[in-house]
């Protein structure tokens, strides 16, 4: 595993998400957003949405993929009903959550990797897909050049990322060099560090908010049926309206090699 940089706490970006992952694994085991519409009902569909509308981009389904930043393994383990198992390949900063992966989804692979610094051969990959993890990146054009070399020539990169309203300086989940301030910047970085083609759609309503009313709704309900106390649903409620403080945009980006 490579040695964090200065400045920047890999460890507490993992410690953030080890800290999810007992609620996760009692609901979806996704760690994203997902995508919502007005039949979607559960968290676990609007995840499964998501995954579905990334797969969609990818035009040549050949070859191994890629899950960057793969959390506990659910994004990985939904890409095997399109790939093999020994074709998919999770990587993650934490050990703890890729020993859950390796339940979650056996005979893919998993290793502990910096997405900013692939230990992978050019060209390794057919595809990418990278769910909600480039926001904590360091920084998001490290990780897009590195994306670009391990891609084939016509391989895609689907992602679903979070753009925040205003950098914030010494802030180790989301680093200030990092930030983007619009999605027409990130495209434009994009076809910058070498995409033929960039795509950017805006799913903020039906991606962050939706969760966010979700997120609201759910924990209400759980207090007023005496399943959750006062504490722990002034907690839930504190960070979703402090998020959407923070969030700017809910993105799905597509590059193309």
């Amino acid at each position: 595993m490579s040695v964090a940089r200065p400045g920047f706490s890999r460890a507490a970006v993992g410690a953030f998400y080890d800290s999810l992952a007992e609620t996760t694994k009692r609901t979806s085991c996704f760690m994203n957003f997902g995508l919502w519409s007005d039949r979607t009902a559960t968290h676990l569909s609007a995840c499964e949405n998501l995954m579905e509308t990334l797969i969609r981009e990818i035009i040549q389904p050949e070859g191994k993929i890629l899950d960057v930043a793969c959390g506990l393994g659910a994004t990985t383990k939904y890409l095997t009903r399109y790939w093999r198992p020994e074709d998919v390949v999770g990587i993650n900063i934490t050990d703890a959550q890729l020993t859950v992966c390796r339940l979650a989804a056996p005979g893919c692979q998993f290793i502990a990797m910096d997405a900013t610094r692939l230990r992978f051969p050019d060209q390794s990959f057919g595809n990418m897909i990278c769910v909600e993890g480039a926001q904590h990146f360091r920084t998001r054009e490290d990780f897009l050049r590195e994306a670009l070399r391990v891609l084939r020539p016509g391989g895609t990169l689907a992602m679903s990322d979070i753009l925040l309203k205003e950098a914030v300086p010494d802030d180790v989940m989301f680093p200030a060099e990092n930030h983007l301030s619009s999605a027409d910047q990130y495209k434009s970085l994009m076809l910058r560090v070498g995409f033929s083609e960039a795509i950017l759609v805006d799913i903020t309503d039906s991606g962050w908010k939706s969760y966010a009313r979700f997120r609201i709704s759910t924990v209400h309900d759980q207090w007023l049926a005496g399943e959750l106390p006062l504490s722990q649903l002034q907690a839930a409620l504190a960070s979703v309206y402090a998020s959407e403080e923070k969030f700017a945009k809910n993105l799905i980006v597509v590059g193309r090699k």
